[in-house]
């Protein structure tokens, strides 16, 4: 599936969910855990609700530049509200210019896929999922697909 800006905006209205609260984090951790379109034990998994990091599961093959990397990507969406794939290719997937016209640095923003935003309806956003581990374009489709999963199951 080729990522297109419509698409990823498709993508963050239908994951728009009913509620999520902190009950709810680990069971949206573990989702998308499950969702991994590959050995998950490469993930790193992190969930922020509100200015609070309330789920982090690290697989066993991951390591700190995983980490590192998810809160790059987290940062990108606690700052433009959109996903980081989709804040990529809006910038054409020009880092520098993007750094250079935001004011922001490399060491702390990261445009690259994989970090999703928690939408609840008649709220906003309330959180992010971030993970690292993969290429960033199936990074970007295991959040996806793990909030697809999570709505559906846990009806929210």
């Amino acid at each position: 599936m080729k990522l297109t800006k419509e698409l990823i905006l498709q993508q963050e209205k239908e994951t728009v969910l009913q509620h999520f609260t902190l009950a709810d984090a680990y069971q949206l951790g573990e989702e998308v855990r499950k969702a991994a379109v590959g050995d998950p034990e490469q993930l790193i998994v992190t969930i922020q609700l509100g200015r609070r990091l309330v789920y982090v599961r690290a697989g066993s093959q991951t390591t700190f530049e995983n980490d590192y990397w998810a809160a790059r990507k987290r940062n990108v969406v606690l700052h433009h509200e959109h996903s980081s794939m989709f804040v990529r290719l809006d910038n054409n997937a020009d880092e520098e210019e993007y750094y250079r016209r935001n004011g922001l640095s490399h060491h702390d923003y990261a445009i690259h896929g994989g970090a999703f935003p928690i939408f609840v309806e008649q709220v906003g956003m309330v959180g992010v999922i971030a993970i690292s581990g993969f290429p960033m374009e199936d990074d970007h489709l295991t959040c996806y697909q793990g909030l697809m999963n999570f709505k559906k199951k846990f009806a929210c």
